[in-house]
């Protein structure tokens, strides 16, 4: 199995091709659209990964889970069955779990 191969592909290439596309819209990044650079790099670099050119995905696979934190927002995508917990200190120190699970896009690759 080749899973930490995928793994590590998609640990070096993803955040690099995210950041190339949030940087190439800089100015025009709304919640909306940034919903879909995410989504499209997402898709982008798993059709590259399944091309067969960087490792053999027959048996093999990975999670992922990304946030994008602005001073507005902070922004979470996940693939597969992993998840982000946000959470935060209140009362002296009790930290507490938001529990927002809000699904905003799905998409079956």
């Amino acid at each position: 199995m080749l899973g930490h191969e995928v793994s590590g592909y998609l640990r070096e290439n993803l955040p690099v091709n995210l950041n190339n596309q949030l940087k190439s819209k800089n100015k025009n990044i709304n919640l909306h659209n940034c919903n879909s650079i995410i989504t499209e790099t997402f898709v982008e670099t798993n059709n590259r990964l399944l091309s067969g050119d960087v490792v053999d995905t027959t048996f093999s696979g990975s999670t992922c889970v990304s946030v994008v934190y602005t001073p507005e927002k902070i922004i979470s995508a996940n693939v597969g069955d992993s998840r982000a917990v946000l959470g935060k200190f209140v009362n002296g120190g009790i930290y507490l779990i938001i529990n927002k699970n809000i699904i905003l896009t799905s998409l079956n690759l």
